[in-house]
């Protein structure tokens, strides 16, 4: 369950203010199943008994997250075509348990993960210029991750150690993301459409508080699919056709 509420002052004629909460309440249990379990059919439902081994619905185990979470935003009005604002905003992804067979004892344990939280700054600028005719945003944020849960190889020490061959999330430490977004849109006429958009971002693990994850995301890693520069660039032509119907051309490249 979650409940979120939002409020806007409006400070001056062109500040305004909001304040914004919001609450997470989640309870879950895991529940192991041997070879012989069946798969429940249907989500939110049990694993059926093992007629093998004699066992009913196996043992549940629970657990719950619960976390509350702001954001304060301020937004300015430069002039009628010209805003600016400034965000602060907490997030929260709550945690998880798997069940793990050591595959030389046999023995199962109960791996949780904590929940993961992040907090993200922004500013930004959103402007609508030459009668409309000309559209400019910039963005700047960063973000930063404390509890990052990623799935990794699990490393298992009883004493010795070893690492399984199958991966599972674990909190790992802590991470960041900041970067910069440009969008410039030309409309020199009605029926001519121009853009580019501009994406500069660096990501990375800040600390891994993890032995077991050091030799696969050391601090230096970066985060997986998240490009250091992206790019796009349009154009898009609208026509009017003599029997009143309409063709668009577009062009991308991204």
């Amino acid at each position: 369950a979650a409940f979120f509420g939002e409020v806007t002052l409006s400070l001056t004629d062109k500040l305004t203010l909001t304040v914004g909460a919001r609450q997470h309440d989640q309870d879950n249990y895991s529940q192991a199943m041997t070879p012989t379990n069946a798969a429940p059919r249907f989500a939110n439902q049990e694993f059926s008994a093992d007629p093998l081994a004699g066992l009913m619905n196996l043992e549940r185990t629970p657990s719950s997250f619960d976390k509350a979470t702001g954001r304060v935003s301020a937004q300015y009005q430069f002039t009628d075509n010209v805003m600016g604002y400034a965000s602060f905003a907490q997030g929260f992804n709550s945690g998880n348990a798997v069940y793990v067979t050591n595959p030389e004892t046999a023995v199962r344990n109960l791996y949780p993960t904590k929940p993961e939280t992040l907090d993200n700054f922004e500013i930004g600028v959103r402007s609508d210029l030459a009668d409309g005719r000309v559209r400019s945003n910039a963005t700047l944020f960063d973000t930063t991750w404390d509890d990052i849960v990623i799935n990794t190889a699990l490393r298992i020490c009883d004493p010795n150690c070893r690492d399984l061959t199958a991966v599972y999330p674990q909190n790992v430490g802590s991470a960041h993301a900041r970067g910069a977004e440009l969008e410039l849109t030309l409309a020199p006429t009605r029926s001519l459409l121009f853009n580019v958009n501009l994406g500069f971002l660096d990501t990375g693990y800040d600390k891994i508080t993890v032995p077991s994850v050091v030799a696969y995301v050391p601090g230096e890693t970066e985060f997986s699919q998240a490009p250091d520069k992206t790019i796009n660039v349009g154009f898009q032509h609208d026509a009017t056709l003599g029997n009143g119907g309409s063709l668009t051309t577009r062009f991308d490249y991204t």
